[in-house]
Order: structure tokens, then C-alpha cells, then sequence
């Protein structure tokens, strides 16, 4: 999360150089298309820099992690973000997570999907909300592996991994 925060006066400094690009005069712009430019550029800047106060708030949360009665079964993890995702609520992916951090990319996505930008969160409903766990998890020792469904359609296939920590399982890379 460090590595994303220190990613954001980039971006931010990009969305302000974008903004600045539209004001200029340019031949042949109408004033309406100007202002939808700059209402889109301004509404971009406005959600990165609310991504970066949910990042700073995350990494503040990250000593209070949470644990749920479903982590005793990693389908049952699986199981919960279906729900959650058909609601729309990605309030406690975070603690899906592998508590010693040890993830991919993908797996970030949706440990951190509650501060995503709208856009990319409904994505991220529309991918899981459908989906549904097959067969029994794959258990060996403090990993498994989870086969689900997913898609709007619930027609691509995937194996989610896990680690069980203390006697919990998580999202994990391994």
C-alpha cells in the first residue's frame, strides 16, 4: 500500500497537467464540449486524490484486523464474497487478506476493493456476484485451493489460493 501512495503525486500531477491542457484555447472546441472536458478531468483528479485518503486510512486500519467464523472453511471465504459482492459491499475484503501480506496483484484487487474508484468496484461486483464455489476445496496442509465460477455469466473458471493462518484461511499467493 506504501508502494501505491507513493504512485499517487504522479498521477495527481498528470490529472492537474490534463486540466491545464483542456483550459488552454484550442480552434474548433465548443465552450460545452470545454466544460464536459473539464468536468471529467476534474471529477478524475477528485477520485485519485480520494483513493489516496483511502490508502492512508487503510494503512492506519491495517493494525485492527478483523476475523470471521467463515475463515474456517476456505469455500466458505469464497462463499462470502459472492454475497458481499451481490450487495455491493466490500467492507471487510480487506481482512480477506493474507495477514503477512504475501499476495499477488489479483489478489490485492479484491482484499482492496473497498477503496477501488466506483468504476473499477462495480467491475468488481459484476465479476463476483454470480459467482459460485465448485466441487470441495482442495486442502494440503495450511494450503488450499477453491475452484469457483465467475463472471456475469458464472461461465469462467478459476482457483482461488489460500493460506490458513492461526487457524484461519485467507486469500493468498503462494
Amino acid at each position: 500500500m506504501n508502494l501505491m501512495l507513493q504512485k499517487l503525486p504522479k498521477a495527481i500531477e498528470k490529472a492537474e497537467q490534463n486540466i491545464r491542457e483542456i483550459n488552454q484555447f484550442k480552434i474548433g472546441r465548443s465552450s460545452s464540449t470545454k466544460e464536459k472536458q473539464l468536468q471529467e478531468a476534474r471529477t478524475q483528479l477528485r477520485e485519485i486524490r480520494d483513493y489516496g485518503e483511502k490508502i492512508k486510512n487503510e494503512i492506519a486500519q491495517l493494525e485492527y484486523h478483523k476475523t470471521f467464523d467463515f475463515q474456517k472453511d476456505p469455500a466458505s471465504v469464497m462463499k462470502y464474497i459472492f454475497e458481499s459482492a451481490k450487495k455491493g459491499d466490500f467492507s471487510n475484503f480487506r481482512n480477506l487478506c493474507d495477514p503477512y501480506g504475501e499476495n499477488d496483484s489479483d489478489v490485492n484487487q479484491i482484499c482492496y476493493a473497498e477503496m477501488l474508484m466506483e468504476k473499477r468496484q462495480a467491475d468488481l461486483k459484476r465479476e463476483f456476484e454470480n459467482g459460485r464455489v465448485i466441487g470441495k476445496a482442495k486442502i494440503n496442509g495450511d494450503k488450499a485451493e477453491v475452484e469457483f465460477a465467475f463472471g456475469s455469466s458464472a461461465n469462467r473458471l478459476e482457483k482461488m489460493k489460500m493460506i490458513k493462518r492461526n487457524g484461519l484461511w485467507y486469500l493468498g499467493s503462494f
